[in-house]
């Protein structure tokens, strides 16, 4: 064989073998975009998950907190409304003293 035929066929193998180290590489990036699609899918999973409990649990401490202020301003209210009532009393009180030294 010549010189030409001999480098033909060398190249003609090398041609061969990347074809095989693309078609490898090609196999082995498909595989692993498979594997990523499913880590990434089941990630999203996790965060789709970990988003509704807390979401449920900050339903939960509002529910908590809201009631906890109806309380309070409920027991505020209850203690202006003393508060007025003794006053009224204090000032019917203040009413009649003056009216009886007045009289």
């Amino acid at each position: 064989m010549g010189i030409l035929t001999e480098d033909m066929t060398r190249l003609r193998s090398e041609i061969g073998a990347m074809k095989n180290a693309r078609k490898t590489l090609m196999n082995e990036l498909t595989r692993e975009t498979k594997s990523r699609e499913q880590i990434v899918s089941n990630m999203l999973a996790r965060f789709s998950n970990a988003q509704v409990e807390k979401t449920k649990q900050i339903n939960h401490d509002l529910s908590i907190f809201i009631n906890n202020l109806r309380q309070n301003v409920a027991g505020v209210q209850r203690e202006v409304r003393e508060r007025i009532t003794g006053f009224r009393v204090d000032i019917q009180g203040a009413r009649q003293a003056w009216h009886d030294k007045r009289g």
